[in-house]
């Protein structure tokens, strides 16, 4: 396809353009951003892919805002034998119209005008590849395998490469193909009507990824469902069989399990009569057994009571023994709390003593603290005063240096002109002295002779000698005139020392100065000086004098002056005295607050023994008040006792409960010992054993008749359905389907063989298609990166990995350009091995070159002007005036519409 113009209105930013492209070659459409180049594809696109009546987002968007006109897309295009002119209206009326202008005219509108073209573009344009070939910047890799028209001049091209020859490639074909001979394109269709057969037949039973097709699970889940039908049948024969068997063992089971129930029910009977005669024995023994405990019951009451008149006396004698150590604890307190009150009350004395010491030396502590503090302070004050001081003779000093250098104005850069233009003076003179001529002047008598313009006398035999340079006159007494003048040269090096020692005297004048001497002097001076007000700043800096320090001092001083005039007594001594004074004074006051807080310590304690006294003494006092009340209770209690009965009479009915308790357990043993003999618990075990088996012959018997019930039951159903007959019917069908599946399987797998076998021999053809691709981006990479580039393409015949100078990287290892660049060397590639066949569609690049340097960006231009031969390539860039472009490239300049 090719596009020769291209017209828009109302699109977007663009209010009208009409653009013509050249349609063999390189075009250049340039402009700023917002011009509308991006809009060029996008207008495309709409124009051929869109009906005009559409109501999409697409075609919304590209109306301009705010405005509600028409957006009209009109182009010239030409597809194989097909050019035509095409043109839509969008949003307000749309229309379409078409003319055809070749290979003969037609006209049409509406629909069929758009179905038209889509026709067309169908049969002449390979869009795979249209799609592939499109750029922007920031597109990654296209996946250019699906294009057919790459694959067949791929497929070509490494035919060529393998084979060599063309004409060998058509004898072997004419050989293979007698119809076909010297027809390339008839063999390839033919191998791939071959391969496409292959595939069909293949898809018929399998997957495009190789699992069976729906045909052939389907035949496969019927071929189960028979097999499990004919195992469900064969599993219901047998469950009939062996229901038969089971009824006639059930009728077996059922005979005997009727005679085990009848002996049971016998043997239950005797069983329940023996039973009911020794238990006639139990009311008796229930009797004895009461009478037994309850002769034991007195008997345990009467050691009750014992016990506890026993405790009671015990009790009695224990609370006089506790009311007697209280006493003795009491007494003993009493006499031990006279002492600790004295104690405590002297050591109270002594601690009052220590008190009064304590702050005695306190004051003498504070009133050396206050004399240090005073000569402290007044030496902070003297010290401060001659840093003042210093300070205001540094400030003196600085100021007086800050005056002079104000006097001194020369700088590095004045002392480094004098000295460059002096030394430009001694050039200029020694030049002087290589180009200009010297006069020598020799009398041979006495004579008077003007050398410009001043009289000179010469003796005989005296010799003159001068430079000229520039003029020299001579004139003699006898009227000799001689005029010399010196060559250009001189003249030349006159004039650079004239202006040489001009710049030296006019920047000497506005400096003050004599010459370079006195200015090295003076700068010297001025360096002398700096440096002496870097050290009086930093003098400065250190006795820095402040606000601050100035209070401090007015504080010190106030304070002094106070102290000066009270009444306090201050230590007439110096700091050092003063502070030893202190450090004494407040040793003295530790130590005597360490013994008054040694006497409080004592004290305290002696009041917390004392208080720890009283309170034992008054709790032996309660003991003892205590132990009185209830040994009185105690005695009270066992006097009140023994007038109900006496100890002699307790201890006489406790030996008689004693007696009767033996009488009572030997007669209970007795009646015991006859129940145990007449087997009572053994003919109760053996009465419930039998009943239990009776109930386990019974619930059987029940179990296995209404077992036989439901085997009969199924035996009736089953029966009549005629499984034998079922079954061999549906084993019958089994191997019926299986014979079916069986054959359809060895086609399937046939077709499998085939098509893989001819996949894998078309894989092998189409794994050289990337050589020849390959190689083409070699040599148009080399142009831009070197000899010794050389890329490697994928399974889509993608760039994958690049090497340059040597070292190979993977394509998201390289920069944002340098991948951009393969983008563009690979569609650039994929456009010119088409284009040799005649076909292709343009290579549309939007802003290609952003991410470039700007020396590849140019050999990239040069390159896409040089590979625009056999094929249109439009180029859409912000900036070609940038560039230098080759002839027979077009250039369209864009600009950016202002909105009505």
């Amino acid at each position: 396809m090719r596009i020769h113009r291209l017209q828009l209105k109302h699109f977007r930013a663009i209010e009208a353009c009409d653009l013509e492209f050249q349609v063999d070659g390189l075009n250049v459409i340039s402009g700023p951003n917002e011009a509308g180049k991006s809009s060029l594809k996008e207008a495309l696109f709409l124009l051929l892919e869109i009906k005009d009546n559409s109501k999409a987002q697409a075609t919304q968007a590209v109306q301009p805002a705010g405005q509600d006109v028409s957006t009209e897309i009109e182009a010239e295009l030409e597809t194989g034998p097909y050019r035509f002119l095409f043109r839509k209206r969008f949003h307000r009326k749309p229309a379409t119209e078409l003319h055809l202008l070749a290979p003969k005219r037609e006209q049409l509108s509406g629909r069929d005008a758009h179905d038209r073209v889509q026709a067309m573009l169908k049969e002449t344009l390979d869009f795979p590849l249209w799609k592939a070939l499109l750029f922007k910047q920031g597109e990654g890799q296209a996946k250019i395998g699906a294009s057919p028209t790459l694959l067949a001049a791929l497929d070509r091209s490494a035919a060529r490469t393998v084979e060599g020859d063309a004409s060998e490639t058509s004898r072997s074909r004419g050989e293979l193909f007698p119809d076909e001979t010297n027809n390339s394109d008839g063999h390839d269709a033919l191998c791939e009507s071959i391969f496409e057969a292959a595939h069909g037949e293949f898809l018929r039973y399998f997957t495009p990824t190789g699992k069976p097709a729906k045909d052939l699970v389907a035949e496969s889940k019927e071929l189960e469902a028979a097999a499990e039908e004919v195992e469900r049948l064969t599993a219901e024969l047998a469950k009939v069989e062996r229901d038969a068997e089971r009824s006639t063992q059930l009728a077996q089971i059922f005979r005997e399990q009727s005679q085990g129930q009848t002996a049971a029910a016998k043997e239950l009977e005797q069983a329940r009569l023996d039973f009911e005669q020794a238990k006639r024995l139990e009311p008796l023994v229930q009797a004895a057994r009461a009478e037994s405990e309850k002769a034991l019951s007195d008997f345990s009451n009467a050691q009750e009571r014992l016990r506890e008149r026993e405790a009671l006396h015990a009790k009695l004698e224990g609370l006089a023994s506790k009311l007697e150590r209280a006493q003795s604890e009491s007494a003993q307190g009493e006499a031990q709390a006279e002492v600790l009150v004295g104690q405590s009350k002297a050591r109270a004395d002594s601690t009052k003593q220590l008190g009064e010491k304590r702050v005695a030396a306190q004051k003498r502590v504070e009133q050396a603290a206050e004399s240090c503090a005073h000569l402290r302070e007044k030496a902070e004050l003297e010290t401060l005063i001659k840093k003042r001081d210093r300070h205001d003779s540094a400030q003196e000093s600085f100021n007086a240096l800050k005056a002079d250098l104000a006097g001194l104005q020369i700088t590095s850069e004045d002392l480094n002109f004098l000295r460059e233009a002096q030394n430009q003076v001694g050039v200029a003179q020694g030049l002087i002295e290589a180009v200009s001529p010297e006069v020598h002047l020799r009398s041979v008598r006495e004579l008077e002779v003007m050398l410009d313009g001043e009289s000179t006398r010469l003796q005989a035999g005296q010799e003159e000698s001068r430079l000229v340079e520039v003029e020299l006159s001579i004139e003699t007494s006898e009227g000799l005139h001689v005029s010399i003048r010196a060559g250009r040269n001189a003249e030349e090096a006159a004039k650079r020392l004239h202006e040489a020692e001009a710049r030296v005297r006019d920047r000497c004048e506005s400096l003050g100065l004599a010459d370079l001497a006195e200015a090295e002097k003076r700068l010297e001076r001025k360096r002398q000086l700096e440096s002496e007000s870097k050290r009086l700043g930093a003098l400065l800096e250190e006795t820095h004098w402040n606000t601050d320090c100035k209070l401090r001092a007015e504080t010190l001083a106030e304070r002094i002056r106070e102290r000066s005039q009270s009444k306090r007594e201050l230590a007439d001594c110096d700091l050092g005295e003063a502070v030893a004074l202190l450090e004494s004074s407040e040793a003295e006051l530790a130590a005597i607050a360490s013994q008054w807080e040694e006497s409080g310590r004592l004290e305290n304690k002696l009041q917390a023994e004392l208080a720890v006294m009283s309170e034992r003494r008054s709790g032996a006092r309660k003991r003892v008040e205590e132990f009185s009340h209830e040994r009185d209770q105690c005695t009270a209690e066992l006097a009140s006792q023994r007038e109900r009965i006496a100890d002699d009479e307790l201890a006489l009915k406790l030996e008689q409960a004693k007696a009767l308790k033996s009488v009572k357990a030997n007669a209970l043993d007795e009646l015991v010992l006859q129940l145990q003999s007449s087997g009572l618990e053994a003919k109760a075990q053996a009465l419930s054993a039998l009943e239990s088996k009776l109930k386990e012959w019974t619930r059987e018997l029940a179990a296995s008749e209404r077992e036989r019930g439901e085997v009969d039951a199924r035996l009736e159903l089953r029966g009549g359905m005629g499984l034998g007959e079922v079954l061999e019917s549906a084993r019958g069908e089994e191997r019926r389907r299986k014979g079916e599946l069986q054959r359809k399987t060895q086609r399937a797998e046939a077709a499998r063989l085939l098509y893989e076998s001819l996949n894998e021999e078309r894989e092998k053809a189409r794994s050289s298609y990337a050589r020849p691709l390959a190689e083409r981006i070699d040599a148009l990479g080399r142009s831009i990166f070197g000899d010794s580039f050389a890329v490697e393409l994928g399974p889509e015949l993608e760039i994958a990995r690049r090497s340059l100078n040597g070292i190979s990287l993977d394509l998201d290892q390289l920069s944002t350009g340098t991948r951009e660049q393969l983008a563009i060397l690979s569609r650039l590639a994929c456009a010119e091995l088409v284009a040799r066949d005649g076909a292709g569609v343009p290579l549309i690049l939007d802003d290609a070159l952003g991410a470039s340097d700007s020396a590849r960006t140019q050999r990239m231009t040069q390159l896409l002007a040089e590979a625009g031969d056999g094929k249109q390539i439009l180029l859409l860039c912000p900036d070609s005036d940038q560039l230098e472009w080759p002839p027979g490239v077009k250039r369209i300049a864009m600009s950016v519409q202002s909105p009505r």
